[in-house]
């Protein structure tokens, strides 16, 4: 099936169009079971804002906001203030279609995305309940049940292996490993991953920690050793394209690019100049709509994507298996995040065995509803 973006409003949906009649913030902060390292540092816990939509005829429509501040600065409390401004122009609108939606939010809320995300979302969530549209078919509805990945953080070394093996017992069997702060010790860190998990696909991620000599070092001594990962996610610094290209000359396995993707523009960047052959697609960085349009863009240029999360609850990660569903197939899945939360005052389907998200249960929206 075809994606079904639905640009301009048609009779079935513009007839008696509902009005948003509240617009609710809720701040909400849930603890890690355990700090999530990476190279820039550790996460201890989950800085969300819920929004709850409110429609005159009686539907709620949820969405969430994930901010990252070692991502680009945006915070719990800056986020809240931005959409304490906005909300009130959007109360007594019309629902318009998702589409007319997003972009009236982008022209409103311009800059870091998470919490204009959160709010798109929600309105997402409540034009789809309305209709009795899954949000899945909505991008395409290609697959009822897609499987997520499981990070390997930087924890300490003689930790790993306990780590590993806590993943393979929740019958996950793709593995993403946090490295870029010492390229021997990264070694070991994958050579760890390996002896506990032999023979399973898996991944590295710097977050921006190497040099571009550090970065060579590290694809040198993975070459001798004969170590194959499916890709090396954005091994240097956000703003160095040209280190980027250079990787992907010289190295066996895709390079990756997240960080350095936080836009529209960096994407046709990026597609231009062929910095990268995989692209990290966030909807915290991009927003419902760009990370669909993303997506779009990187097929016809022969560039894979991937469906990843910041530090987010299922409402989030489960509207991100929604465009994966649609998008099929992809590079990777990293939506675990939830397995990191000490808890989720959520309502929907749990994610199964394997790091499943079955959609097929859900009728319309998202299908997730928070417990406030």
């Amino acid at each position: 099936m075809g994606a079904m973006i639905y640009s301009t409003p048609d009779s079935r949906f513009t007839s008696q169009l509902p009005k948003i009649e509240t617009i609710r913030i809720h701040p909400l902060t849930i603890a890690l079971k355990n700090p999530f390292i990476i190279s820039k540092g550790a996460h201890a816990s989950a800085d969300l804002l819920y929004l709850e939509v409110r429609l005159s005829n009686g539907v709620i429509g949820w969405g969430e906001a994930a901010p990252s501040p070692p991502f680009n600065g945006e915070t719990q409390a800056s986020g809240h203030k931005a959409l304490r401004r906005l909300i009130p122009r959007l109360v007594g609108k019309s629902l318009e279609s998702p589409s007319l939606l997003s972009e009236k939010l982008k022209r409103l809320l311009p800059g870091p995305a998470s919490a204009r995300t959160g709010l798109e979302m929600a309105l997402w969530d409540s034009w789809m309940r309305t209709y009795k549209i899954p949000l899945r078919e909505f991008f395409g509805g290609g697959r009822l049940r897609v499987r997520t990945d499981m990070t390997v953080s930087m924890v300490p070394l003689e930790k790993i292996e306990e780590t590993v093996e806590w993943i393979l017992s929740l019958g996950i069997r793709t593995l993403k490993v946090k490295i870029g702060r010492n390229v021997e010790e990264d070694l070991e860190r994958i050579r760890l991953v390996q002896k506990k998990a032999p023979g399973l696909p898996y991944y590295i991620d710097a977050n921006e920690g190497y040099s571009l000599a550090e970065a060579k070092k590290l694809i040198a001594k993975l070459k001798k050793l004969k170590a194959r990962p499916l890709f090396f996610e954005q091994p240097l610094s956000r703003s160095n394209w040209k280190g980027m290209k250079e990787l992907s000359r010289i190295c066996p396995f895709p390079i990756a690019a997240d960080e350095s993707i936080s836009s529209l523009e960096d994407v046709w960047h990026l597609l231009e100049k062929k910095y990268a052959q995989i692209v990290n697609v966030k909807l915290m960085k991009l927003g419902l709509l760009d990370s669909w349009r993303t997506i779009q863009l990187c097929r016809r240029a022969g560039v894979s994507c991937m469906i990843g999360a910041m530090v987010e609850s299922r409402l989030a990660t489960t509207c991100a298996a929604h465009l994966a569903s649609g998008t099929w197939p992809t590079a990777a899945i990293d939506l675990d995040t939830s397995f990191f939360l000490s808890r989720e005052p959520l309502q929907g389907p749990e994610i199964q065995k394997g790091g499943t998200f079955d959609l097929s249960s859900i009728q319309s929206g998202i299908g997730i509803t928070p417990v406030i």
